[in-house]
Formats: structure tokens, C-alpha cells, sequence
């Protein structure tokens, strides 16, 4: 798993910094570990939007191994007690909260208050209230299997 949240971090890390079909992010809002390592790939592709970061369970670190670190595309200089290491681990969640890329994602903090204000106040309208939930259409789905919300999603690109 640590190899496909690497990639996924690092995909949005490279739309952010380069955009796709024209539109590129204002603001990355990541949500737990499985985002933790976007602000680090934000930093390296040269990315400067603003991020926040959402933690729904701080139990979850998204914990590896450190000999992970190559295979991750991880600055081995981030791997310390200041930066991504935990316990002799790479912390994605920790990754996502500390150093510099950190730093230079949170630097407009208007921006990520009215983010969080706003994903606040969507949450409450939509009543969200369990994760993962989805709104497609104005229907709210959560609470389900994965096999049930991929064949409500197959039906909704199908129509």
C-alpha cells in the first residue's frame, strides 16, 4: 500500500504543480495519512499552493518501513525526528504535518480557514455524518460496501 499512496500523492502533487487540461488547484486540501506525502512531492515539483490537512482518526500514521525511502522517492534528509520519522519508521501522516513543505503549504492562512470553513459548513448542509461519503447529483451515498458504491457509480457514468 505504501507504493499506491506514494503514487497517488505524487500524481496530485504533479497536477497541482503543473496542472491538467488547463485547471490547477488553488488550494490541496489532504485528508489523513493516505494524503501525508503530497506536501512533501508539492515541495519537490515545485508546487505552491496552499494545503490544509483534514484528520479524521490520528491513530493512523500510514506507517513503512525506512528502507522504503528509495523506492518512495522520500529525501532520505527529511528521515528525522523533526521530519517524517516515527520510531525508526516513515510517518506519512507525520510527513504531512511537519517540516518545510508543510511550511510552504500553509502559508496563506486565509486561504485554508476558508477552506475548512467551507468543507465545515458543506459537511453540515450535506449531513455528512460517516466516511467515506459521497454526493453525486445531490443524492448523498455512505455507509456502504465498496462493491455496492462501484455499481452506483458504473450506473451514474453510464447515464
Amino acid at each position: 500500500n505504501d507504493l499506491r499512496f506514494a503514487v497517488l500523492n505524487l500524481a496530485a502533487a504533479l497536477i497541482a504543480a503543473d496542472g491538467i487540461k488547463g485547471w490547477r488547484p488553488e488550494v490541496v486540501h489532504l485528508h489523513d495519512w493516505q494524503a501525508g506525502l503530497t506536501p512533501l512531492y508539492m515541495a519537490s515539483a515545485g508546487a505552491a499552493q496552499p494545503c490544509v490537512m483534514t484528520i479524521h482518526n490520528i491513530a493512523f500514521h500510514g506507517l513503512t518501513g525506512a528502507e522504503r525511502l528509495k523506492a518512495l522517492g522520500l529525501p532520505a534528509e527529511g528521515f528525522t525526528l523533526d521530519g517524517f520519522e516515527y520510531y525508526g519508521h516513515i510517518s506519512a501522516l507525520k510527513a504531512g504535518l511537519t517540516g518545510e513543505a508543510l511550511d510552504a503549504c500553509m502559508k496563506d492562512d486565509d486561504m485554508a480557514k476558508a477552506m475548512v470553513a467551507t468543507f465545515q459548513t458543506n459537511a453540515k448542509n450535506d449531513d455528512i455524518n460517516a466516511t467515506p461519503s459521497f454526493i453525486i447529483n445531490g443524492e448523498k451515498y455512505s455507509n456502504m460496501s465498496y462493491e455496492d458504491f462501484a455499481g452506483i457509480l458504473d450506473e451514474k457514468l453510464a447515464n
